[in-house]
């Protein structure tokens, strides 16, 4: 649970057809942030982007330009829970790019009413 003040949000880019051991890369790193019970993760499907190669993909190009559709996955936690993370996150990443941010949480709020974890 997040209370207010600062914390670290990052942002991790990658192609959604990228793999890794055993599946999609962007599953792999879903799981080891739930593994380490990080505070929350968003997963975003873009509509369209490129990378270094200046390729554009997009959704909905069909199977050729439509490959290497992009995913963004943000969580945000403390900041020592997530530079305990980096180390792991960078290595499982081989493809793709990690960006992190200081943030300030003003309010973490709950359905049930409660906020910021109490």
């Amino acid at each position: 649970m997040l209370s207010p003040g600062r914390a670290y949000k990052v942002s991790v880019y990658l192609n959604k057809d990228s793999s890794a051991e055993t599946n999609f890369l962007h599953e792999a790193v879903r799981a080891l942030l739930q593994e380490r019970s990080i505070a929350g993760l968003t997963t975003y499907l873009p509509f369209a982007g490129f990378g270094p190669h200046q390729q554009l993909h997009r959704q909905g190009d069909g199977p050729v330009n439509g490959e290497h559709l992009p995913i963004l996955l943000v969580f945000i936690d403390v900041e020592e829970r997530v530079r305990a993370i980096l180390p792991e996150l960078k290595t499982l990443v081989t493809d793709g790019l990690i960006e992190m941010h200081p943030v300030e949480i003003i309010q973490h709020t709950f359905r049930d009413g409660r906020v910021d974890g109490r």
